[in-house]
């Protein structure tokens, strides 16, 4: 990829919202028909489900219950923050399909980095972590909702980084 977007056929190796954003549709007859624009994460569905049907987890978890969101409630909170994280550059070396896969098409997945991000509803930081967290990437996602301008190297988005990057850590 040379440090630019490899794009959606490479969706292992890329943590870009392309990938990411994925709708979760529910219906039913008491599910409110509505767009919800706040973050959610897969860890919150189950709690969302069984808050939904008035079930509780028999232990603590970390997903959020957005269960109100169904039933067409106004102040839900949502996470803060959505992590993401693909190793599938360390993992190829263990998967004997996808080193002949590599071999036999040269898409170079050996020299892939593995990555993280931290996104919040209008920003996102995409890191390397090939050993340790190193910023790689960082979008404003108001005006650049397609991340198309890294804003690593822009001085005014210099403190952002730092933050992300600290919940990073």
């Amino acid at each position: 990829s040379k440090g630019e977007k490899v794009g959606i056929h490479f969706h292992e190796t890329e943590i870009f919202d392309i990938q990411l954003r994925v709708p979760l549709i529910v219906f039913g007859n008491k599910v409110k028909n509505r767009s919800v624009d706040g973050l959610s994460r897969i860890i919150d569905i189950p709690t969302t489900i069984l808050g939904y049907v008035n079930e509780e987890f028999p232990e603590p978890v970390d997903g959020f219950d957005l269960s109100g969101e169904l039933r067409g409630e106004e102040d839900v909170e949502h996470p803060e923050h959505v992590y993401s994280e693909t190793y599938h550059a360390q993992l190829v070396e263990e998967n004997r399909y996808a080193v002949e896969m590599s071999e036999k098409y040269d898409w170079g997945w050996r020299s892939v980095d593995s990555v993280v991000s931290l996104r919040s509803i209008d920003k996102k930081l995409i890191c390397t972590a090939n050993g340790n967290i190193q910023p790689a990437y960082f979008f404003d996602l108001v005006s650049d909702p397609t991340e198309e301008n890294n804003l690593i190297d822009d001085p005014a988005s210099k403190e952002d980084i730092m933050i992300f990057h600290a919940i990073l850590k």
